[in-house]
């Protein structure tokens, strides 16, 4: 598990992502451009990939983001969500993530997060053009989110 003890992400390398997948999830709106998702029915590993091999697999059985300062070196993280809205489009949109959390109910996670401006997201190359579908309230299927550290 990602515990105190356990290296930060940027311990797996410079270009260390992490990897979380599920069926389906929900979006709430938190305020301007801030949005609440809670990813559903979960892969039962986290990825955690460097250089497009995966280097860890963890476990999400005991929170696995439950130091998420340490692991991301900040309260921040910059990634991509891609899913597929209820019209089948997928949708790939580049993102901040605040404070994720593991929750208490089986294969369900929580995460607050930002959509990027394309003047932000042109500072990470793996951030550009990731702004392909406008994000609203409501239900997503088949939801792939990865990010890193800054």
């Amino acid at each position: 598990m990602i515990r105190l003890s356990s290296p930060p992400l940027s311990h797996y390398g410079t270009y260390a992502t992490v990897v979380e997948q599920g069926s389906w999830g929900l979006v709430s709106v938190a305020g301007d451009g801030k949005y609440t998702l809670e990813i559903h029915d979960l892969e039962n590993f986290t990825k955690i990939n460097s250089l497009d091999k995966t280097q860890r697999r963890v476990s999400h059985k005991y929170g696995i983001y439950v130091y998420w300062d340490i692991f991301v070196n900040d309260s921040r993280a910059p990634g991509v969500l891609k899913f597929q809205s209820d019209s089948k489009t997928v949708c790939t949109v580049a993102v901040e993530i605040r404070n994720l959390e593991y929750l208490v109910e089986p294969k369900i996670l929580e995460l607050n997060f930002r959509t990027l401006t394309s003047d932000e997201a042109i500072n990470d190359s793996r951030l550009q053009n990731k702004g392909s579908c406008l994000i609203s309230s409501g239900r997503i299927k088949n939801l792939k989110l990865e990010f890193w550290g800054y």
